[in-house]
């Protein structure tokens, strides 16, 4: 009976461990977007179990990560953040990057058939319209690129699945000339298209056969990237392509690279039909990812690695390959000499920003003036500030009685801002409430040409004008100006919306 027990015992024994060291664990992708910021790494991990179906009860405690520079010994960095599901609520970036080449109007057998529903194409726009029908999150971003000697049928990332839908109806066969395939091309091209996308970001490409370019020269790919770089350009960044390759006799060798160096997974259709579980399931792994954060180190590196071990129980299981990203700080490169000029270029920096704030709003008049502007920063109306020799001042204010009425704001009395004139220099007084000049709370100011006055919802520029006169011809009107900054309708319009008074005349 003990004999019994013990053989069970290591039978169980053996088969946990052959169940654990089923699972995968895969560095899918590193956002190293706000490293600059705050010199935070974020790292989406994959755990799958024999299946290929994620795992979804994972501890933090379980996970181990790792930083390493070249030819150094790897770090272990603590997490500070740990999230299982992070892109359910975050949403995801999804590409579909779908071979549009002459053999993708075949049969499953490269023949030449007449029955659309049996070509290629055909399967690969149903796999991708059922995907669509299962995004429901209303955060995820789809677009799509087609791709022969260039790329076609380009939508851009979206939230609108009926604009994929229409997209993927309107690809078209391509003509003789056109029907080869441009594979890397094309791959380099759409990577670098997604890189202005934040967050999650996946490629699913699917391509019937291997890199087949024409043999003349293409003006759609003038200059030629090839496989290698576009691969580097996926891993800076930090973009994961799953590769399909839709005939068993596709070239899996570049499809499993891609797929292998960038964090994703490289699938073989051997029966078309089971398409539309694979662009399901690509989803359903990326959702499911776990997101893990922590600090980066300082080792100065242009190239810095990434990988991560998964405790199960007695068993360790590490990523199946390390990921790398780019170390962007501005002192995390190694520099063949010391740039002595960065550090002047901090006080230039400042001195640049004081003399912007010291330009102001102008606009040289021939007598000072108020100039009334708009909500929207637009000029309105200059309302000119001419001071008789019996008028102490201009005033501002909310009734018919002020010289600068602004309908609109009741709270405002008729003498409540003034603008006058002593000894030479145009002075601005609130006699409650302070108002803003500049952006400055203040009570009374010395104008200078250009200043900004606002009052309640208005913004008023003073300009002192090029002749900077203080009188004019006792005999002149007084200077009668209404603004509309609120609901209320004044009694008389011009057309250029300024009010004047019933018994004055228009200018």
């Amino acid at each position: 009976m003990k004999n019994k027990i013990l053989i069970y015992t290591v039978i169980l024994l053996c088969l946990s461990a052959v169940l654990s060291s089923a699972q995968t664990v895969i560095v899918s992708q590193v956002d190293n977007s706000t490293l600059i910021m705050d010199q935070k790494i974020k790292v989406y991990v994959s755990v799958t179990d024999l299946y290929g179906n994620p795992i979804t009860d994972l501890t933090q405690e379980q996970f181990e990560l790792y930083e390493a520079v070249p030819d150094k010994k790897a770090e272990k960095r603590e997490i500070i953040f740990f999230k299982h599901g992070a892109n359910v609520n975050e949403g995801i970036n999804l590409m579909f990057l779908m071979d549009n080449s002459g053999s993708m109007y075949t049969n499953m057998y490269g023949q030449e058939t007449a029955n659309e529903s049996a070509w290629r194409i055909t399967y690969a726009k149903e796999a991708i319209k059922e995907l669509l029908r299962n995004v429901n999150n209303p955060e995820d971003r789809i677009s799509l690129i087609s791709f022969n000697i260039r790329l076609d049928s380009e939508v851009a990332p979206t939230g609108d699945k009926a604009s994929i839908a229409k997209a993927l109806t309107e690809i078209e066969r391509p003509e003789k000339e056109e029907s080869y395939t441009e594979l890397y091309e094309a791959l380099y091209h759409s990577v670098d298209k997604m890189s202005n996308s934040r967050g999650r970001k996946v490629i699913v490409l699917l391509s019937d056969g291997e890199n087949f370019p024409t043999k003349d020269e293409n003006p759609h790919f003038p200059e030629r990237k090839g496989l290698e770089k576009a691969i580097e350009l996926a891993q800076r960044e930090g973009i994961t392509v799953f590769t399909i390759g839709l005939i068993e006799g596709a070239r899996d060798p570049d499809l499993r690279k891609i797929a292998d160096d960038t964090g994703g997974v490289n699938y073989k259709v051997k029966d078309i039909s089971r398409l539309k579980e694979f662009y399901n399931h690509i989803r359903d792994r990326v959702l499911h990812e776990y997101l893990i954060m922590y600090y980066a180190g300082m080792e100065p590196s242009e190239k810095k690695y990434v990988n991560v071990k998964l405790k199960q129980g007695a068993t360790v299981i590490q990523a199946e390959k390390e990921r790398a990203y780019y170390s962007d700080t501005l002192f995390g490169m190694p520099q063949p000499e010391f740039i002595f000029w960065i550090f002047f270029m901090i006080p230039f920096a400042l001195l640049l920003l004081w003399l912007l704030s010291k330009v102001r709003f102008e606009s040289k008049q021939k007598d000072p003036c108020l100039e009334v502007l708009t909500v929207d920063g637009k000029k309105k109306k200059m309302a000119p500030l001419t001071i008789m020799e019996n008028q102490s001042a201009v005033t501002i204010g909310a009734t018919e009685s002020a010289d600068l009425t602004i309908m609109g704001e009741p709270r405002l009395k008729s003498d409540e801002v003034i603008v006058q004139k002593k000894k030479g220099t145009y002075t601005v007084v609130s006699r409650n409430t302070p108002i803003k000049v500049n952006n400055q709370l203040v009570k009374s100011k010395e104008l200078r040409s250009g200043d900004l006055i606002k009052v309640g919802n208005t913004t008023i520029v003073f300009n002192e004008g090029i002749e900077k006169k203080l009188y004019t011809d006792p005999r002149a009107r007084k200077s009668k100006t209404v603004v509309k900054a609120g609901k209320p309708k004044p009694p008389s319009k011009d057309k250029t919306g300024i009010i004047q008074p019933k018994t004055g005349k228009r200018k």
